[in-house]
């Protein structure tokens, strides 16, 4: 039986002046970043005060901090290369540009899991060009082991976007853009299972999921891009809206969420469209990233 749904309000514009802030990411402090295609990423301050840090080049897109020493690991999609950031000196490197002997051409989205694991997400293999959202199937995912191993673990995926892990960290869910719905495949070791669907088929013909996000109560929020919209999938599957702005006026093809705050209420929703972050407020806490524990 579904539960009851949760509620996202308040929706307010912070950070107004980043450029293509993607994706967002919330530190145990309370520091707010965004990627920032004018540096590497840019820093929020709580009265919104907006600082850029680093230069990293190409389009800085998915960032997620580094649990073991609160670096910022950056998903380069103009470049094609992970790169690490030093928060404190701006001094950004480049970790790896190829999985498995596969050029990562597009990487999009990045997550650590609690053993130290890197996944990160390969929207199209051919690399970025005109047609990559047509729905060919050659997105991939791939992992990198603590040891900086990295290993091809998901393949055929319609333009591999947003991430996510359950509580338990048994699934690994991909959003799959071009086909308009959430894949989840089961981790076994250092390698996963065969893809099935969570949710249902469609979210929205040309709907564009891009970012994930889980609360604490199970459900997995799912940003929209090109329908404006916010939605929850529950975890028997029934979907919600929690956020749908067809004008453009606030929800600009919001890309990623973050969660944050003391009570992990505060949500932070990026944007490939918008200058801005939004925050706004949930009505149950989001589910704790691995450097947020």
């Amino acid at each position: 039986m579904m539960g009851t749904a949760p509620k996202l309000e308040g929706l307010a514009l912070i950070g107004q002046g980043i450029a293509r802030p993607e994706d967002v990411v919330v530190a145990r402090d309370g520091t707010v970043w965004a990627s920032d295609k004018a540096s590497a990423c840019a820093r929020i301050a709580p009265d919104g005060t907006l600082s850029r840090v680093g230069k990293a080049g190409g389009e800085p897109n998915g960032i997620k901090i580094d649990p073991r020493d609160g670096s910022i690991v950056i998903a380069n999609i103009g470049s094609g290369s992970l790169q690490r950031l030093d928060p404190v000196t701006g001094a950004v490197t480049t970790i790896l540009t190829e999985a498995g002997g596969a050029p990562i051409l597009t990487p999009n989205y990045l997550l650590f899991d609690s053993r130290g694991n890197l996944w990160c997400s390969v929207s199209a293999r051919r690399g970025r060009s005109p047609g990559w959202l047509d729905g060919t199937p050659d997105g991939f995912v791939f992992r990198v082991s603590p040891s900086g191993e990295a290993t091809v673990v998901a393949e055929n995926v319609r333009f591999a976007n947003g991430l996510a892990l359950d509580a338990n960290e048994e699934f690994l869910y991909v959003a799959q853009t071009s086909a308009d719905n959430v894949l989840r495949y089961r981790i076994r070791g250092a390698t996963l299972a065969a893809s099935e669907l969570h949710g249902p088929a469609s979210l929205g013909a040309k709907s564009c999921p891009d970012g994930l996000a889980f609360d604490a109560a199970g459900n997995l929020w799912v940003t929209l891009a090109l329908a404006n919209r916010i939605v929850a999938i529950a975890p028997d599957g029934g979907v919600s809206v929690l956020a749908d702005d067809a004008t453009d006026k606030r929800i600009n093809k919001p890309s990623n969420i973050a969660f944050g705050g003391a009570d992990l209420r505060d949500v932070y929703i990026g944007s490939i469209g918008a200058d801005y972050v939004l925050r706004g407020r949930a009505s149950v806490p989001g589910l704790p990233l691995a450097h947020q524990r």
